[in-house]
């Protein structure tokens, strides 16, 4: 719904909790809504993690974050490799830009993931420049792209002994649209 109703946002989902990872869910989630309405920032967090134990939502800079409470991955909270402010076009293009860090190859050659719905609608025209003043962490990278393209950055995780690890990466689009990327070694 966050993306639907264009809010900048990001989760970080462990891969139990992914109803995409074995496909389209069963059940659509309703997304029409009155968009006229506006409701406070906090609220909506405060309803949100009064209704869900195992993740927590937090307003950052304006993006919403939602994470989970125990276990989160400690990537996103490394500072990013990025050194120079640049410009590049398309939502996953800078996603992989900023997860070079994690898996070099992202930043050579062609990759292969998939997208369900248009390509505009994806983000893949927009123009998104990065700026890694200050040098922020992984995660506060990854809002600058929802900031300017508003969407939900997606990051699926999977916990083993005491270590998490990202398994995927992409965008969620308004209306259940996704673009995912799988990480090498993942399937």
């Amino acid at each position: 719904m966050l993306a639907t109703a264009y809010v900048p946002s990001g989760i970080e989902l462990r891969e139990i909790d992914d109803v995409y990872a074995n496909g389209r869910p069963e059940v659509t989630p309703d997304t029409h809504f009155d968009l006229e309405t506006r409701i406070p920032a906090n609220r909506v967090a405060d309803a949100f993690n009064e209704n869900h134990r195992e993740y927590r939502a937090d307003w950052m800079e304006g993006v919403m974050v939602i994470r989970p409470r125990e276990g989160q991955v400690a990537f996103l909270d490394e500072p990013s490799e990025l050194t120079e402010t640049f410009e590049i076009v398309g939502v996953m293009n800078a996603a992989r830009r900023i997860l070079c860090q994690l898996q070099p190859s992202l930043c050579s050659g062609v990759v292969l993931g998939s997208q369900i719905g248009s390509l505009e609608t994806a983000g893949f025209h927009d123009h998104i420049r990065l700026d890694p003043a200050n040098r922020p962490r992984v995660i506060d990278m990854l809002n600058q792209i929802v900031r300017q393209s508003p969407r939900t950055w997606n990051v699926v995780t999977r916990s083993q002994i005491n270590l998490s690890q990202v398994l995927s990466y992409g965008f969620i689009h308004a209306h259940g649209q996704r673009t995912i990327q799988q990480i090498a070694g993942f399937k």
